[in-house]
């Protein structure tokens, strides 16, 4: 198994609980914010993939680029439906990436400060994943989501 293959599978670990969360939300909660300043939780989950792909770009070009805002759907079920298909093309991305780009230095000076590998910043992807569907957990519940799923697929257990 390659070092993307690897990745894959613990990222989709996590990934696959964000989808089945969202599809737990009630219709007509795509805006909820908790508070004033908060993303919507539309926003937030958009969020969390548009970032996920902004990480495995830099890994395969060498440099990040900030990712283009994308326009948030109207209802939870188009919001499912564009998570999964980001997640498909973050998939596509993350195992189309060589262990040498893995483990090249990349510059993250434009947006983050410093320089780490990409295995580094593959890692920060899923912990800034992590964090965010977190924060989607909590989303949910205060939407009146019944029930929400575990945090993590066992391993070997996620086909996306």
């Amino acid at each position: 198994m390659s070092k993307a293959e690897r990745y894959v599978e613990g990222w989709l670990r996590h990934r696959s609980v964000l989808v089945e969360l969202l599809e737990r939300v009630p219709e007509g909660n795509i805006g909820f914010k908790p508070w004033a300043g908060a993303k919507g939780l539309g926003d937030l989950a958009l969020h969390v993939c548009t970032a996920g792909q902004m990480w495995v770009g830099a890994v395969s070009t060498g440099h990040f680029v900030r990712p283009s805002k994308l326009e948030t759907p109207e209802s939870m079920a188009g919001l499912c439906t564009r998570v999964r298909e980001l997640t498909k093309q973050t998939q596509d991305n993350l195992l189309a990436l060589t262990d040498a780009q893995i483990e090249a230095t990349v510059d993250g000076a434009p947006i983050f400060g410093f320089a780490l590998p990409g295995s580094a910043w593959l890692t920060a992807m899923r912990e800034h994943e992590i964090h965010h569907k977190g924060q989607l957990f909590v989303y949910a519940r205060m939407t009146g989501a019944p029930e929400v799923p575990f945090f993590v697929r066992p391993a070997g257990t996620v086909r996306f």
